[in-house]
């Protein structure tokens, strides 16, 4: 187990990063993964629980492994595993930049 030394406080969202002085790249990576990411949490029925993309609700029933969807006009690479002893999929996404779909 990780020392309170060792230990980083990860409750924040990337908002934080924006007050800082960054380089144009680093800025452009901030903002890509502030609107580019996203968790989303759902029940073994596909109810979402929990999402950090605002359209999460419009997303297609879970299946294992990787799907390519489209929300609201947007391409979006998802990753879904279901997690047997809590009963939930655990699912990531990222946007996909048009034209790489």
């Amino acid at each position: 187990m990780a020392g309170p030394e060792q230990q980083a406080d990860h409750s924040g969202d990337l908002s934080q990063y924006f007050d800082q002085d960054l380089d144009h790249e680093e800025e452009e990576s901030v903002e890509y993964f502030a609107d580019g990411l996203g968790v989303i949490i759902q029940n073994r029925e596909g109810e979402v629980l929990f999402s950090s993309l605002e359209q999460g609700a419009g997303l297609s029933a879970p299946v294992s492994g990787f799907q390519d969807i489209e929300l609201e006009d947007d391409a979006w690479r998802v990753f879904s595993i279901f997690d047997e002893q809590r009963q939930l999929w655990i699912r990531s996404a990222q946007n996909i930049p048009c034209g790489l779909t």
